[in-house]
């Protein structure tokens, strides 16, 4: 998956940021930054954190078209 999108845009990155905790769940919002502009993001919320972050970058990439959008994940509780 970051490999493909460095071949598409060898300038590009990727930011995560945990932007709330709601409970015991994280919210993820990645960005992918392409020259210097956001051209995606991508969001998810889950009790652990990686996981979200896995999900907000697989979102965000699939805008640009580098990989499939994911199936919605269910946590346990």
């Amino acid at each position: 998956m970051l490999d493909q999108f460095r071949s598409v845009y060898p300038n590009g990155c990727l930011i995560s940021e945990v932007t709330q905790i709601f409970k015991t769940e994280f919210v993820v919002r990645v960005t992918v930054i392409v020259d210097g502009v956001a051209r995606a993001t991508g969001l998810a919320m889950d009790v652990r954190v990686t996981v979200a972050e896995d999900i907000a970058r697989a979102r965000a990439l699939a805008v640009l078209g580098i990989m499939e959008i994911p199936k919605p994940v269910i946590s346990p509780t």
